[in-house]
């Protein structure tokens, strides 16, 4: 059976670098991935409808031999009711077989759907706790501001900045000599 390529370590780092933690994002790709491997192994691979069809074809190559030998050394009109009955026998076979593999078809078209919503509700999901973690993100960021800008008012308060004083200019006047008489 062919499995469904995932690549687990780009969805987490995908999911991180959208704001998850890393077991925020390990937990995802987990859930993810089990959901792929449920339903993995209900699903008809190419190869099993190849074996089908296979199947069919030998069917009919058989019952073409079968035909033909019966054709061959059918005697009398009871040989050919018999070969008719089996013939019969054959065709509903081989209609049991057709009805078998549209209903495989139907299951594996019910299981694509059904991998379709379950994809599409784990990304609304995805989405809803994105936009969640992002407005958690904002509020705590928001306090972090007002907390640092209150830090540095309360610091400003205990230990202010240090002014300098400048003292004012100093004039001293000294007497000038006064003139001889």
């Amino acid at each position: 059976m062919t499995a469904i390529a995932f690549d687990t370590l780009k969805f987490v780092e995908t999911l991180k670098a959208s704001g998850f933690d890393d077991a925020q994002a390990k937990g995802m790709a987990r859930v993810f991935s089990e959901t792929q491997d449920a339903y993995k192994n209900d699903l008809a691979t190419k190869n099993d409808i190849q074996e089908v069809k296979r199947e069919i074809q030998d069917v009919r190559r058989e019952f073409d031999e079968t035909q033909d030998t019966l054709k061959n050394d059918l005697a009398t009109k009871g040989d050919l009711l018999e070969v008719k009955q089996v013939i019969q026998e054959v065709r509903r076979e081989v209609q049991e077989v057709r009805r078998e593999v549209q209903e495989v078809r139907r299951e594996v078209q019910d299981v694509k759907q059904e991998l379709k919503r379950d994809n599409q509700e784990l990304r609304r999901e995805l989405k809803q706790d994105m936009k969640e973690l992002e407005l958690r993100m904002t509020i705590k960021l928001g306090g972090f501001v007002i907390l640092g800008v209150g830090l540095l008012l309360g610091m400003l308060r205990v230990w202010p900045i240090p002014t300098q004083y400048a003292h004012p200019p100093v004039t001293h006047e000294t007497p000038l000599a006064k003139p001889a008489k």
